[in-house]
């Protein structure tokens, strides 16, 4: 019998409990999250030809802001991976269908998938009714204040 693991929901960022007010309702759930200090920056030296290449493409191509300098261990797991995918293929020499998992899984972690991008979108917080929005600022409405 096949076993199926379920899984919880994926952990919402403080940013998002505050655009969903769950801090105002439950004020000591109140947290910060860590920030990265930068950019991910040029590839490691470390790196041959083929892979820092591939570093380069595929940063011009993520979403601006995504990747960050505390990401450079696992994109660079990713380059490599993608490297002996262009170079050797599948298969006994190329990729394994694991390495091949994985490199799919980190390429969805830092939204290089159609399915993962939308799960890296900067939430938008609730359109404020018209009416509540006129009562705050009454010159938008009729051009004169109440």
């Amino acid at each position: 019998m096949k076993r199926v693991e379920i899984l919880g929901r994926p952990r919402k960022s403080a940013a998002e409990l505050e655009l969903a007010g769950a801090f105002k309702k439950d004020p000591q759930r109140r947290r910060v999250d860590p920030e990265p200090k930068g950019e991910i920056g040029e590839p490691p030296r470390r790196l041959g030809q083929l892979e820092r290449d591939i570093w380069r493409e595929l940063v011009a191509a993520s979403i601006p802001g995504v990747l960050k300098d505390s990401d450079r261990s696992q994109f660079e797991t990713l380059c490599r991976l993608k490297a002996i995918e262009r170079e050797y293929g599948f298969g006994e020499r190329g990729l394994s269908a694991s390495l091949l998992s994985q490199m799919n899984a980190l390429a969805a972690k830092f939204g290089m998938t159609p399915a993962d991008r939308p799960k890296l979108a900067t939430p938008v917080g609730k359109k404020k009714n018209k009416a509540i929005e006129l009562a705050e600022f009454p010159e938008i409405g009729h051009g004169k204040p109440n």
